[in-house]
């Protein structure tokens, strides 16, 4: 049983190392995709402008080149146009915790790799990777993995 425990970890930190990898490549290749931190970056951008734009607008207004309805009118659209990107910024904020939070379990979970070249039974290699290990039968074996869900989600995103 215990070579077969060393096996299934070997096994493991394999998977893990070529979903590692093609998780990688998918990354690579979203690069050039939006992604949350530089679509909030042009958000925040466009906001700065807004602002601007508003004041300027204002200045117009005290300078008598626009009337007051129509300075009303344009501060109401900038107004609710800041609303829409603030929430879209709180949107891509909260997309990114999310993210990173992934990317932290992934990183605790890709600590297996350093097992691939597991040599022998270890008992504290198995009790830090495995929850239980049952013996069904004299060819079967049901493990349970500590980090079970997160190879699941990881998997499942190949």
């Amino acid at each position: 049983m215990e070579n077969t425990l060393v096996k299934l970890v070997r096994n493991q930190a394999e998977m893990l190392v070529t979903a590692e990898n093609i998780l990688k490549q998918k990354k690579e290749s979203r690069l050039g995709q939006d992604q949350p931190d530089m679509i909030i970056k042009r958000l925040k951008a466009e906001m700065k402008k807004l602002e601007g734009s508003k004041i300027a607008d204002y200045e117009s207004y005290k300078a008598g080149k626009m009337t007051r309805e129509a300075f009303a009118g344009k501060k109401a659209l900038t107004d609710e146009r800041k609303r829409e990107i603030q929430a879209s910024i709180d949107e891509m904020e909260a997309k990114l915790l999310i993210e990173e939070a992934d990317q932290r379990q992934y990183r605790e979970v890709f600590e297996i790799k350093k097992y691939i070249y597991l040599e022998k039974y270890d008992k504290t290699v198995m009790a830090a990777l495995i929850s239980s290990a049952e013996v069904v039968s004299e060819n079967q074996l049901n493990v349970t993995w500590k980090h079970q869900d997160i190879y699941e989600k990881i998997f499942s995103i190949l």
